[in-house]
């Protein structure tokens, strides 16, 4: 699959499909693999576009420091090498952060929008008010070391400890990243701005998606619900962070019925 320069880095893309375009963001140590339990369903339909976020995946790491403006301006020039004029935008976690941030900045080029698991501001979880001892524990033992660590510790979500899948999916992601690509990124969300104020900018159809497990981000999205008038909110009963992994099926029933209803 190719590579574009863009903002002056190479970053990695997938597209599979044909029809209106769809191009989703994959959540922090993700890459855009994730959206593989989407990826047949979406592509029968729309062309399916999924690329790796700056210091994510396959996509270059340099040096930091990052911010979500700069990831929204990586995904607009994405955009435009692709020459695309119209498409939805969709993106899980800082995915869904960045969807908030490309709607405020160049809403005429979307035909809506969906934001799953995120939030228009900084949650408030010891990951991103505190971030310098993960930072650390991966300066000094690599991404895999400190996937174990999340994992040994039980530092992940407590339903994520009975799913064998989730865990290996998460820890797999998290161990391919680069050490500087996290840190940078990390960083960059715990410094993010809040965008609560501006949501009622955001006026094309939306779709609003939240596990009811994932406890930092259930408020926020209802608190986006409510600012961005006639969007849609769907929270997916039995998952947590990860609802597209957790709940392939009800995720992906929940953006099909979206998708299918928007406009021509």
């Amino acid at each position: 699959m190719p590579k574009a320069h863009v903002n002056g880095i190479d970053m990695y893309y997938e597209y599979q499909g044909s029809g209106l375009p769809v191009l989703f963001s994959h959540s922090f140590t993700s890459d855009c693999t994730m959206w593989s339990p989407q990826t047949p369903v979406f592509s029968k339909r729309y062309q399916f576009i999924t690329y790796d976020i700056r210091g994510m995946g396959r996509t270059d790491s340099p040096a930091g420091p990052y911010s979500l403006d700069q990831h929204t301006e990586d995904l607009y020039q994405l955009v435009r090498h692709l020459g695309l004029s119209e498409f939805v935008l969709g993106g899980l976690s800082i995915g869904g952060m960045i969807t908030v941030h490309f709607s405020l900045a160049h809403q005429e080029m979307l035909k809506g929008a969906i934001i799953a698991d995120s939030a228009a501001a900084r949650p408030d979880t010891p990951l991103l008010t505190h971030p310098d001892d993960m930072i650390d524990l991966a300066q000094r033992r690599g991404m895999a070391g400190l996937a174990d660590h999340m994992i040994d510790n039980k530092l992940l979500a407590p339903h994520l400890q009975d799913n064998p899948y989730a865990i290996k999916e998460y820890r797999d992601r998290m161990a391919q990243n680069n050490v500087i690509g996290y840190c940078s990124g990390l960083r960059a969300l715990s410094r993010m701005r809040d965008r609560t104020g501006e949501l009622g900018q955001i006026t094309v159809p939306t779709l609003i998606i939240v596990g009811d497990m994932d406890e930092p981000f259930v408020e926020p999205s209802k608190l986006m619900h409510d600012r961005i008038a006639g969007s849609r909110l769907v929270v997916i009963p039995g998952a947590g962070h990860l609802a597209n992994i957790e709940q392939p099926a009800a995720f992906t029933d929940a953006v099909m019925s979206f998708l299918d209803g928007l406009p021509a």
